[in-house]
């Protein structure tokens, strides 16, 4: 596989990935990570994964990157159809008083009932990095 500096064309400047959007080209490369919807709930996760990588302590990343993935495969199945309902889920599940999930609506109703069960499974090892 190509590095993925290699995609980036000389003269672009600065160029910002998402990595965790599984639709961009580093994803499509292999590249794995975390999407920043997180976190409206759990702000810390990605503080945590920030401060990991910035030491150089890869594996610290990794360990917190492990907790938020179960979050990110609910919201990236089926083109996306939960990526934004599962965050609002995991906001109404989570019991924080200082977060307000809504009440949904036509393009981002509540999840069903299924779904809800697996979001607040996901979000149990998340709940310390509100």
């Amino acid at each position: 596989m190509k590095p993925i500096v290699e995609g980036v064309r000389d003269g672009a400047g600065i160029v910002i990935w998402g990595i965790g959007d599984r639709s961009t080209g580093p994803a499509e490369a292999g590249t794995k990570g975390h999407t920043s919807g997180i976190n409206v709930a759990f702000v810390r996760a990605s503080d945590e994964i920030n401060n990991a990588q910035r030491r150089g302590d890869w594996a610290a990343a990794r360990v917190i990157e492990g907790l938020v993935t179960p979050l990110e495969e609910v919201r990236f199945r089926d083109n996306r159809t939960y990526n934004y309902s599962a965050v609002v889920e995991a906001m109404h599940l989570s019991g924080f008083d200082d977060i307000e999930g809504g009440e949904g609506g036509p393009f981002n109703p509540r999840v069903p009932a299924a779904v809800a069960k697996e979001v607040e499974a996901a979000i149990q090892p998340l709940l310390e990095y509100h």
